[in-house]
């Protein structure tokens, strides 16, 4: 036991021997005149400190300017380095660990990086393009100015002094991967953090709550880099002034914070991060000009409560999106290409007209409910024109997410074959209507059109709402179309399915009706250059082709009844004849 005893205590006074000659070996560099760092003339004793210096101390005292032109490196807890008057390393760095930092001078640097768990007690200020700093508290009450990369990699609490960000910082905030961990930058006491100047905040690395850097004024990009899994939670709302919303990966967490593009703020179409929504977040869109990216939600949480439109251009959706509360329309229009905007009971949209609507695109929806007897207005339209369709119960039923979208353009059979709406008098759009979560339906729909969308001679005074059936567009008795505006609508009653709706006028001819009745009597067929036809009355003859373009028309009567179809290509052809006692049609084949 007395031995161990002996050995110990033997072991203790060797660790307080070495410490001893380590601390005793420790010395302070006072500078005493203006110079170089490295210049012997500069400190007291003729001696220059090296660049690194590990529990050393460095003192520049008032009045005195020392410039270094190499990286300057102080560590160790009972270092030390003390700037009552300048330290000029304009292209270099200084890097401060476990020392203490003191003084009220002034230091210019290229790059700051300091890890403090004791003592800052720096009274100075500081000019830096790049800072990296790691503090528990500041004592002192510094000036730091950030020209270039504010780094953030750990938690840092700004209870005193100010740090400002010039014109273009750039705030680089590293998270943590797989935790969602507090805000890493907190501002309390008398800190203050300088966010008047333009300035962008990257996420990297990692989860993250966003703080104060969020909230300035000057606030410009900002980037959401976090990795797949990971997100950005905001702990207040985000607004982007001028700048760009780059979603590089990671989920933008709204958290039931606001988010706005102002003042020609956009979203970076690059990139796989989405949106998290929330039901109590509204999505602002101020921008003067349509943004260039998509607005995407990660599903299941692809809802916000009001969507707020302002903008001379449009806003595209990358993924469906809810609406709880309202679609704001206050200028522009929601491009919901292929996906869907579903309002949830009770939602409405305000605002919409001829210049603000949802443009459905080619499989793209509005979803709405419609209440027992109630009529509801669906704002649809295609790139270029306000399209409404506009449904009424008529069987006390309520109808839940009820969709309708608009194309351009009317083909054969809907949304497949021949354009015939570039040869034939009809309003150019073909509306698609679903049924929702409906399994009857019982409604009156009315589809509205202005005229810069009739064509080849639509005449709206003998039109009427055609449905596909099967394979076939549906004829209809023609009658007047109503007005509202600059506007023209027509109604059908009694819908009881919902397939594509397009509107003809009585002379509207698409080449499924021409096949569907052989009834005409036609020789020679095949023909070659008189084809007749076998009437007993004047007639009005038409000859279209296979994608329902007319080819030839002419009158006809008894004792004229052969065409010339010499000038017609090769090919298959359909005639439609007209008159008092015929109206039939028939298929030849051109020789």
């Amino acid at each position: 036991m007395n031995h161990m005893f002996t050995l110990l205590r033997s072991g203790l006074l060797l660790c307080a021997f070495v410490l001893a000659q380590k601390y005793a070996t420790a010395v302070t560099y006072t500078a005493i005149a203006n110079g170089n760092y490295n210049s012997a003339a500069t400190w007291q004793g003729g001696i220059a400190p090296s660049y690194g210096l590990v529990n050393d101390a460095i003192v520049i005292p008032p009045g005195i300017k020392v410039t270094a032109g190499a990286n300057i490196s102080i560590t160790g807890v009972t270092g030390s380095i003390t700037i009552n008057g300048d330290l000029v390393a304009t292209n270099y760095a200084l890097h401060v660990s476990d020392a203490a930092m003191l003084g009220n001078g002034s230091i210019i640097v290229d790059s700051f990086s300091g890890s403090f768990p004791g003592q800052f007690d720096f009274n100075g200020t500081m000019s830096t393009n790049k800072l990296e700093i790691d503090f528990m508290m500041i004592m002192g009450n510094p000036t730091i100015d950030v020209a270039q990369v504010f780094y953030v990699s750990k938690s840092l609490n700004l209870n005193n002094g100010k740090i400002n960000l010039t014109n273009g910082t750039v705030m680089k905030i590293s998270g943590i991967q797989g935790n969602t961990v507090p805000a890493y930058l907190t501002v309390g006491g008398a800190g203050v953090l300088g966010l008047l100047a333009p300035y962008s905040v990257e996420y990297v690395g990692g989860s993250i709550e966003s703080g104060v850097e969020l909230n300035g004024p000057g606030l410009k990009n900002v980037t959401v880099d976090v990795g797949t899994g990971e997100e950005v939670k905001l702990m207040g709302n985000a607004k982007l002034q001028g700048g760009t919303l780059k979603l590089t990966s990671g989920t933008f967490n709204l958290n039931n914070h606001n988010l706005e593009f102002s003042a020609s703020g956009d979203l970076d179409p690059s990139g796989s991060g989405e949106i998290k929504g929330g039901s109590s977040s509204d999505i602002t869109v101020s921008s003067g000009s349509a943004i260039t990216g998509e607005l995407k939600f990660t599903t299941g949480s692809n809802l916000v409560r009001k969507f707020i439109i302002n903008t001379n251009g449009s806003v595209k959706l990358g993924s469906d999106l809810r609406i709880t509360t309202m679609v704001d329309f206050q200028s522009g229009k929601i491009d919901v290409q292929n996906h869907k905007l579903s309002l949830i009971t009770g939602a409405t949209i305000n605002g919409a007209g001829s210049g603000s609507y949802v443009i459905t695109g080619n499989g793209g929806k509005l979803a709405d409910d419609v209440g027992s007897g109630d009529t509801v207005t669906y704002h649809v339209g295609t790139q270029t024109t306000y399209a409404p369709c506009i449904i009424t119960s008529r069987s006390n039923t309520v109808y839940n997410g009820l969709t309708v979208g608009v194309n351009d353009g009317v083909k054969n059979t809907g949304s497949t074959g021949n354009i015939i709406s570039n040869v034939q008098p009809l309003v150019n759009a073909t509306w698609f209507l679903e049924n929702g979560t409906a399994t009857t339906i019982d409604v009156d729909v009315e589809l509205m059109w202005n005229a810069g969308m009739e064509v080849n001679s639509f005449d709206r005074t003998k039109s009427y709402i055609t449905q596909l059936t099967g394979a076939m567009w549906d004829k209809q008795a023609g009658k007047a179309a109503t007005t509202s505006g600059n506007m023209y609508a027509m109604k059908r009653e009694n819908v009881h399915s919902f397939t594509p709706m397009a509107v003809f006028d009585n002379t509207t001819v698409y080449v499924n009706n021409i096949t569907g009745n052989n009834s005409v009597q036609l020789y020679p067929n095949p023909a070659s250059n008189i084809l007749f036809v076998r009437s007993n009355s004047a007639a009005d003859i038409a000859i279209y082709n296979t994608s329902g373009r007319l080819m030839l028309s002419q009158k006809l009567d008894h004792s004229n009844n052969g065409i010339d179809i010499t000038a017609l290509p090769q090919g298959i052809y359909y005639l439609r004849i007209i008159g008092q006692e015929l109206n039939a049609t028939g298929k030849f084949l051109k020789n």
